[in-house]
């Protein structure tokens, strides 16, 4: 029992270090263009094993938790800048303001634009 242990601890360690990677990889790139593939790279899986951990591990799908950190990082440069919306879109990742738009309001119930108006102070 106690080898099925230490084999289990170090597959979960090993899981977790591989979404670890992948964490880093996308917290390093979000505001790029970040691919399935890549992500996948930078842990050493294919893409469907990478996609299917990640979701496992974090809850999210890949593409989900991108787009909560672009918005996060949206929201962080709506309160502590004067950029305008259509290139703050484009600075943390989304191709136009029409993305972003449309994904903010998705997570924040609300439009980039009244979002600053109702939090900036």
């Amino acid at each position: 029992e106690n080898f099925i242990n230490k084999v289990s601890t170090t597959k979960e360690k090993k899981r977790k270090t591989k979404v670890h990677r992948m964490r880093e990889y996308i917290n390093q790139n979000f505001t790029k263009e970040v691919t399935a593939s890549n992500v996948a790279k930078s842990a050493g899986l294919s893409i469907s094993r990478a996609l299917h951990l990640f979701k496992e591990e974090t809850g999210m799908s890949l593409s989900s938790f991108i787009t909560k950190l672009r918005i996060d990082y949206g929201k962080y440069l709506l309160l502590n800048t004067e950029v305008n919306i259509a290139h703050l879109a484009n600075e943390v990742g989304f191709y136009d303001q029409s993305h972003f738009t449309k994904y903010f309001k998705k997570f924040e119930r609300i439009t980039p634009s009244r979002f600053r108006l109702k939090y900036k102070s």
